[in-house]
Protein backbone atom coordinates (compact mmCIF):
# COMPACT_ATOMS: atom_id res chain seq x y z
CA UNK A 1 0.00 0.00 0.00
CA UNK A 2 2.89 2.46 0.35
CA UNK A 3 3.63 1.67 -3.54
CA UNK A 4 -0.28 2.90 -4.39
CA UNK A 5 0.02 6.38 -1.97
CA UNK A 6 3.24 7.44 -3.67
CA UNK A 7 2.66 6.83 -7.41
CA UNK A 8 -1.11 6.79 -7.78
CA UNK A 9 -3.25 9.61 -8.02
CA UNK A 10 -6.68 7.68 -7.90
CA UNK A 11 -7.58 4.78 -5.72
CA UNK A 12 -10.41 2.66 -6.46
CA UNK A 13 -11.03 0.29 -3.68
CA UNK A 14 -12.99 -2.64 -4.37
CA UNK A 15 -14.72 -5.43 -1.80
CA UNK A 16 -16.35 -8.39 -3.45
CA UNK A 17 -17.12 -6.89 -6.48
CA UNK A 18 -18.41 -3.81 -5.08
CA UNK A 19 -16.65 -0.40 -5.32
CA UNK A 20 -16.79 1.55 -1.73
CA UNK A 21 -14.17 3.38 -2.16
CA UNK A 22 -12.93 5.47 -5.39
CA UNK A 23 -10.85 9.23 -4.94
CA UNK A 24 -7.57 10.56 -3.99
CA UNK A 25 -5.40 9.34 -1.62
CA UNK A 26 -6.16 12.68 0.41
CA UNK A 27 -10.49 12.04 -0.26
CA UNK A 28 -10.50 8.33 1.29
CA UNK A 29 -8.53 9.08 4.27
CA UNK A 30 -10.54 12.62 4.92
CA UNK A 31 -13.98 10.30 4.01
CA UNK A 32 -12.62 7.16 6.63
CA UNK A 33 -11.63 9.39 8.92
CA UNK A 34 -14.93 10.21 10.87
CA UNK A 35 -15.07 5.62 11.09
CA UNK A 36 -12.16 5.56 13.25
CA UNK A 37 -9.79 7.74 15.26
CA UNK A 38 -6.47 7.18 17.18
CA UNK A 39 -4.93 10.27 19.12
CA UNK A 40 -1.61 10.40 21.19
CA UNK A 41 -2.21 12.20 24.50
CA UNK A 42 -0.29 13.57 27.05
CA UNK A 43 -0.40 14.63 30.77
CA UNK A 44 1.42 16.55 32.83
CA UNK A 45 0.08 14.50 35.68
CA UNK A 46 -0.64 10.31 36.29
CA UNK A 47 -3.73 9.10 34.90
CA UNK A 48 -5.04 5.75 35.31
CA UNK A 49 -6.24 3.64 32.69
CA UNK A 50 -9.78 3.74 34.88
CA UNK A 51 -9.50 7.00 35.09
CA UNK A 52 -9.26 7.37 31.30
CA UNK A 53 -12.27 4.86 30.49
CA UNK A 54 -14.98 6.68 31.73
CA UNK A 55 -14.22 9.33 28.10
CA UNK A 56 -17.21 8.05 26.25
CA UNK A 57 -17.04 6.12 22.91
CA UNK A 58 -13.34 4.64 23.65
CA UNK A 59 -12.33 1.57 22.18
CA UNK A 60 -8.98 1.15 22.82
CA UNK A 61 -6.71 2.73 25.78
CA UNK A 62 -2.81 1.64 25.34
CA UNK A 63 -0.42 3.43 27.66
CA UNK A 64 2.77 4.41 26.08
CA UNK A 65 4.56 5.45 29.31
CA UNK A 66 3.44 7.03 32.82
CA UNK A 67 2.01 10.05 31.22
CA UNK A 68 1.44 9.15 27.52
CA UNK A 69 -1.68 7.33 25.43
CA UNK A 70 -2.78 6.27 22.54
CA UNK A 71 -6.75 6.63 23.18
CA UNK A 72 -8.51 5.16 20.18
CA UNK A 73 -12.36 5.72 18.68
CA UNK A 74 -14.46 3.62 16.68
CA UNK A 75 -17.09 6.54 16.97
CA UNK A 76 -18.74 8.33 13.77
CA UNK A 77 -17.28 11.75 15.27
CA UNK A 78 -14.36 13.35 16.44
CA UNK A 79 -13.36 12.39 20.16
CA UNK A 80 -10.72 14.99 20.85
CA UNK A 81 -13.02 17.76 22.29
CA UNK A 82 -14.39 14.47 24.83
CA UNK A 83 -10.75 14.01 25.91
CA UNK A 84 -9.95 17.63 26.48
CA UNK A 85 -13.41 17.81 28.58
CA UNK A 86 -12.17 14.82 29.98
CA UNK A 87 -9.24 16.56 31.12
CA UNK A 88 -10.43 20.03 32.17
CA UNK A 89 -13.42 18.27 34.79
CA UNK A 90 -10.64 16.35 35.86
CA UNK A 91 -7.90 19.18 36.58
CA UNK A 92 -5.60 17.39 34.32
CA UNK A 93 -3.13 19.49 31.79
CA UNK A 94 -2.80 18.59 28.65
CA UNK A 95 0.59 19.06 26.99
CA UNK A 96 0.20 16.73 24.02
CA UNK A 97 -2.76 16.28 22.03
CA UNK A 98 -1.90 14.92 18.68
CA UNK A 99 -4.34 12.93 15.88
CA UNK A 100 -2.71 9.61 14.63
CA UNK A 101 -3.28 9.65 10.68
CA UNK A 102 -4.39 6.41 9.61
CA UNK A 103 -2.38 4.86 6.76
CA UNK A 104 -3.59 3.86 3.30
CA UNK A 105 -3.05 -0.09 4.81
CA UNK A 106 -5.87 0.18 7.69
CA UNK A 107 -8.12 2.08 5.74
CA UNK A 108 -8.21 -0.97 3.01
CA UNK A 109 -8.56 -3.69 5.40
CA UNK A 110 -11.23 -1.79 7.24
CA UNK A 111 -13.32 -1.25 3.85
CA UNK A 112 -12.76 -4.36 3.01
CA UNK A 113 -13.52 -5.94 6.54
CA UNK A 114 -9.72 -8.03 6.59
CA UNK A 115 -8.03 -8.20 9.88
Amino acid sequence: MQEVEAICQKIIIINKGIIVADGSTQEIMAQTLVKGQSVFIEFIEEVTHEKLSKIKDLSEIKMLSDFTWLLSSNAHKDIRPDIFKFAVENSLTIITMQQKGRQLEEIFQSLTNQN
